[in-house]
């Protein structure tokens, strides 16, 4: 069952119910104001807050409510007298705000149900926003190139109580198609981590061969080890760490692990995707070969980076089509590694029905998996069913980088 939102109307008052709830929201009636004070208070435990603003019921929009300030877009801890501050004339200019055609809508996202959106500031350590929507971005949208560098966007996958068709009929092994479920939502990487992300949180750019291409800082990170069997060189997730041993969303990764730098930069406990993870957030619904819905391998020009249109090298993230959840470059670029170990032929791959699933509980020939395909691979690579294995050793394979996972549960 999904945690409720609740949300008060200014004027309107608040229902009696368990959990985060809004009340006493008040915005004064102004005319052409360059900035509006909202107050309200919350009670029954902290939430995320956001804002939106309405007109005869009906919202402005979110690209029109994105510079706000205060007790707004993060965690806010119980209290009256909490405070926003809406900068009106810049973000809708010439209106007027007057009550009850113009109301302001203050929503409590229970912390176990964050908003859609979540970005992280690279830059200023513990720095995390909420949003409802992209169109709440500052700087207009999740393109700006301040999400590909200094920041980090991340979008909630709607997983939780949900069965998907894992694999295709055509597969074998692993790769054959049978239920998965997922208990819970998670947040995952609306790009690639590309070299820029990856030096605001370890110093490190992830990669020896486009360190110095054009446009370095908006790509991917690539020819990255999953681990080291000594710990003393920078590694995704150091093998060290296994997910039998450490599970998603525990955060404790080694020194030079580019995981640990990621947790502990953000306070978060960031992660890899599992393998069926992976697929859920690729597919985005659809059950066809590529994630726009169609079967046609000739998609993969408009989806993504293969050896048919990359020139055998990585493309800046976020400039093909992005899939229904609204994540980039799914298909092609670079592989990205998932916790899961490969699978071996002496291992039993699937069940008809899987929950949560995290591959073979132990590893075979010291593989772990990629999915998605790179620059140099061929349009069937790129599939979002198709998988390779790398091993799992101080391995620098060309093409090898990663997408940021995150639980979708807050402190």
């Amino acid at each position: 069952m999904r945690t409720m939102i609740f949300t008060v109307l200014c004027g309107i008052a608040a229902c009696v119910v368990a959990g985060p709830t809004v009340s006493n929201v008040t915005m004064p009636e102004t005319f052409f104001a360059k900035t509006v004070p909202i107050s309200y208070e919350l009670s029954g435990g902290p939430a995320i807050v956001t804002l939106d603003i309405l007109t005869n019921g009906v919202s402005i929009g979110a690209d029109k409510v994105v510079t706000v300030s205060g007790d707004v877009n993060r965690k806010v801890e119980s209290g009256a007298g909490k405070t926003i501050v809406w900068e009106a004339y810049q973000d809708w200019p010439n209106q007027k705000i007057r009550e009850p055609i113009v109301q302001a809508k203050v929503t409590a996202w229970a912390l176990d149900n964050p908003p859609d959106v979540m970005v992280v500031d690279l830059i200023s350590k513990s720095n995390i926003a909420f949003y409802a929507s992209f169109d709440s971005l500052p700087g207009g949208g999740v393109t700006n190139e301040l999400y590909k560098t200094d920041k980090l966007v991340m979008r909630k996958i709607p997983a939780g109580g949900t069965v998907f068709s894992m694999g295709n009929a055509t597969g074998s092994g692993a790769a054959k198609s049978h239920f998965v479920a997922f208990t819970n939502d998670f947040y995952i990487g609306v790009y690639e981590v590309t070299q820029k992300q990856l030096f605001n949180v370890s110093g490190q750019r992830g990669t020896s061969s486009f360190a110095e291409s054009e446009n370095a800082d908006i790509l991917p990170c690539d020819l990255l080890p999953f681990g080291h069997n000594t710990g003393e060189s920078w590694s995704i997730r150091d093998y060290r760490y296994s997910a039998s041993i450490y599970p998603q969303g525990v955060g404790r990764f080694g020194n030079k692990s580019y995981l640990g730098a990621f947790c502990r930069h953000s306070g978060l406990a960031f992660d890899l995707p599992t393998g069926a993870q992976w697929e859920f957030a690729c597919r985005a619904g659809t059950s066809t070969s590529y994630n726009n819905g169609s079967n046609d391998a000739a998609s993969m020009d408009g989806l993504g980076w293969y050896g048919g249109n990359s020139g055998s090298a990585p493309h800046p993230v976020g400039l093909k089509s992005s899939n229904a959840f609204g994540l980039y470059d799914m298909h092609g670029n670079v592989w990205e590694s998932v916790i899961d170990w490969a699978y071996s032929s002496a291992q039993n791959p699937y069940t008809a029905y899987d929950v949560n699933p995290m591959g073979p509980v132990s590893e075979a020939n010291d593989l772990k998996e990629r999915r998605g395909g790179c620059y140099l691979s061929d349009a069937t690579s790129c599939r979002s069913v198709s998988r390779s294995n790398i091993w799992v050793f101080n391995n620098t394979t060309q093409g090898s980088g990663f997408r940021l996972w995150a639980p979708a549960r807050m402190w």
